[in-house]
């Protein structure tokens, strides 16, 4: 006993037992802190489900944004499937067809134009003038031929002073392309200008063969017409017009007609001095007649006339 108690309170034993004391008591301390410590990744996850909870519980939930570094690079667009070579040419050939079929027979030029300025412009178009045989030493023609319209056709020497003009379209040479153009006009040798004109399918050489002054409107031509058959029973309708054999009347104006120029059986250029409410003014009317003689058109204002069944 004496011994025990002599070693345990020498130096050197007192010091190895306060060292391991120390130590153990270190590492006591080193464990509880470290149990301690929160879990950085379970805290920032139940943050967020509680603020997801609060959210959705408010009816303002939001979809959860991935990091930068978790989302997968996708291509920017579209991959467009490739058209084969078979398929495009159909496509191409469909549209050339198309525009083939297509013919503008349309003539930029107004009522009332000078010829001089409606005749550029129908060059310009397209359409080349028709030089017919040359006219004798007087005559309107002869005056219109020497000023260089060599497509002067005919003219009269009374009345309105009217004259035809042909123009061919080179490059209208389907079976149903309207390559001639015939233009009529006012006003004689000296200063005529546009009062009609039309296009249609045929040969100029004909179409000035078959043209005629005549004295007055043609029989076929002449009766009730109207730009609906219900109102042929109308008294006063506003789309009647009557032609007589030398008298034209519309709904609002009439009066006695002044030249006639008849081109074969179906069309018809009437020259008129009308009145209309104490005025008077000069009208020119192209009516083309239908193969069953029972229509007339304006080809210059697309009207369609009906004929009445008690004309």
């Amino acid at each position: 006993m004496t011994l025990m108690t002599k070693n345990f309170r020498s130096p050197s034993l007192r010091l190895g037992l306060k060292l391991g004391i120390l130590t153990v008591l270190v590492g006591l301390l080193g464990a509880s802190c470290s149990s301690s410590q929160p879990n950085t990744a379970l805290v920032e996850s139940a943050v967020t489900t509680e603020e997801d909870t609060a959210k959705q519980a408010k009816g303002t939930s939001e979809p959860t944004v991935p990091k930068a570094d978790s989302v997968e690079s996708e291509p920017i667009g579209k991959e467009v499937p490739a058209v084969s070579a078979t398929e495009a040419g159909e496509d191409a050939g469909a549209v050339e067809d198309r525009s083939q079929t297509a013919v503008d027979n349309t003539v930029d030029i107004e009522m009332g134009m000078p010829y001089a300025e409606a005749r550029a412009r129908i060059i310009q178009q397209g359409w080349v003038p028709e030089a017919g045989p040359e006219p004798g030493p007087y005559g309107g023609e002869r005056a219109l031929y020497d000023e260089g319209y060599t497509e002067v056709d005919s003219c009269s020497g009374t009345g309105l002073g009217p004259c035809l003009f042909y123009f061919s379209h080179p490059e209208r040479t389907g079976p149903n392309e309207e390559n001639v153009l015939r233009v009529g006009t006012n006003g004689g040798s000296s200063r005529p200008e546009i009062a009609g004109w039309s296009t249609y399918v045929g040969t100029t050489a004909a179409a000035a063969t078959n043209t005629a002054l005549v004295s007055e409107i043609p029989a076929q031509f002449q009766g009730k017409w109207d730009a609906g058959i219900e109102g042929c029973t109308v008294p006063y309708s506003d789309g009647r017009l009557l032609l007589e054999p030398r008298r034209i009347q519309f709904y609002e104006s009439s009066g006695p007609v002044v030249e006639v120029i008849a081109q074969g059986e179906s069309e018809i250029t009437v020259y008129a001095e009308l009145f209309s409410e104490g005025t008077s003014f000069s009208k020119t009317s192209t009516f083309q007649l239908s193969d069953d003689r029972m229509s007339l058109s304006d080809p210059a204002s697309g009207i369609v006339w009906y004929r009445c069944p008690d004309s």
